[in-house]
């Protein structure tokens, strides 16, 4: 019920930092980085989402850099589990299953 419960709030906060972004002074672009870590720490989805999103816009991928840089550590580190360094990425593709030793 929570993880539901953050979920909404972290989509409420992005959808009220939108039309906030484009005021003199960006409060909308803390707003949206707080609704994003919301999403991002419950949703393996949107985690995903965030990953690919960062590799394939460099925009993205800046701002992400940018609120991890000034962010507490918490945020920082959920945020820090979006980056997708393209060799990275490339690994996790070409990765084998894990084998589990047997005693």
């Amino acid at each position: 019920m929570m993880i539901v419960l953050y979920k909404i709030c972290g989509a409420l906060l992005m959808l009220a930092g939108l039309p906030l972004f484009l005021t003199p002074i960006p409060v909308g672009a803390i707003m949206i980085a707080a609704g994003l870590t919301l999403y991002v720490a419950h949703s393996p989805r949107s985690r995903a989402l965030v990953r690919h999103l960062r590799g394939r816009w460099g925009w993205f991928d800046s701002f992400i850099n940018g609120v991890c840089r000034v962010s507490p550590g918490a945020v920082s580190a959920v945020l820090g589990r979006t980056a997708c360094h393209r060799e990275v990425c490339e690994a996790e593709h070409e990765m084998e299953p894990v084998r589990v030793r047997t005693k």
